[in-house]
């Protein structure tokens, strides 16, 4: 099964590659995990996502089932749904193992771990990609769940010091910064609520549930790239991270826009709830300077007279092609 709709088969390979470098430095052994059931390999791309790692530990061989996601994680519903996946594997006649491992490429929610801690197995484990490097320079440390904010920061800048920036996006940032973090603030909240109708739906057919989960998918990705925005445009604010965490975090909340839009525009423009998630997410990308002036589009749109879902196909094609 497809388990990472609305990603790029190019950001997988790379986490996939990651997960591996780190593990080796860990002097584990490292091979792509054995096909347990056709029907539950997750694979992107036609890259497969899960790992099986090996090493001696206290004169015993140890092994460890690690499967890779390079979405953010956020609901109840991605929790429940990876639990439930491990458990049809974790037996004796399936997979032996002392533990599994996920490995998340993006943040993970509180809502998130929550669930994770409360409804999994103790020998299941998750770890942020910074999290995992971490722990595993540690000998047998990820043995207990590891601790979020272990990532080093930059140095405060001085009381009273102004912060500055090089690129486009970072001086845009910095002059629209207040109204990024209250326009997040709003989306977010927006996002949460469709990914609460979402998880509550109940699909009467396979396809309705296909098509249910990928949204699931995509709300989840979106939501984790927007917090991670606003976390990092705070913290360049204050001085407590570098630059280029806006810039990578700026453009990639406009590519999950854009990987939205592109996979549903005909949807977004059939509701007016995601009509307006959407025009506050391009909102977002503007003012943060990772998008062109979407202000000049609609608003150039809807002085001719045209309804707003004709001009919101307009803003996507400009904007996204």
């Amino acid at each position: 099964m497809s388990d990472a709709q609305g990603d790029t088969p190019l950001r997988y390979e790379r986490l996939v590659e990651d997960v591996r470098t780190i593990l080796k430095r860990g002097k584990f052994d490292v091979d792509m995990a054995p096909i347990i059931d056709a029907l539950e390999e997750v694979t992107f791309g036609g890259i497969r996502t899960d790992l099986i790692a090996e090493r001696f530990e206290a004169e015993q061989k140890k092994r460890y089932f690690v499967q890779c996601k390079a979405t953010g994680l956020a609901g109840a519903y991605e929790a429940k749904r990876i639990i439930d996946r491990w458990g049809r594997f974790d037996r004796p006649e399936k997979l032996q193992v002392d533990q599994f491992w996920l490995i998340c490429g993006w943040g993970v929610s509180k809502r998130f771990r929550d669930v994770f801690r409360r409804e999994g197995n103790p020998r299941y484990r998750m770890f942020t990609l910074d999290e995992f490097e971490e722990v595993t320079k540690h000998p047998y440390d990820y043995g207990a769940q590891a601790t979020p904010g272990r990532v080093k920061q930059a140095p405060k800048r001085a009381k009273g010091a102004q912060p500055s920036a090089r690129t486009k996006i970072g001086k845009t940032t910095l002059i629209n910064r207040v109204q990024i973090i209250l326009s997040s603030a709003a989306l977010l909240a927006l996002i949460d609520e469709k990914i609460e109708l979402l998880e509550g739906a109940r699909p009467n057919s396979d396809e309705a549930q296909k098509e249910r989960d990928r949204a699931l998918e995509q709300y989840t990705a979106l939501r984790l790239e927007l917090k991670q925005l606003s976390e990092d445009v705070k913290a360049f604010t204050k001085g407590e991270t570098k630059e280029a965490a806006v810039v990578k975090s700026s453009k990639s909340f406009a590519d999950g826009v854009r990987s939205w839009w592109n996979k549903g525009h005909e949807k977004i423009c059939d509701k007016a709830f995601d009509m307006g998630m959407f025009f506050s997410a391009v909102g977002i990308c503007h003012l943060s300077g990772a998008t062109g002036n979407v202000g000049v589009v609609v608003s150039a749109a809807l002085v001719g007279g045209r309804p707003v879902a004709d001009v919101l196909k307009a803003a996507g094609k400009k904007l996204f092609g």
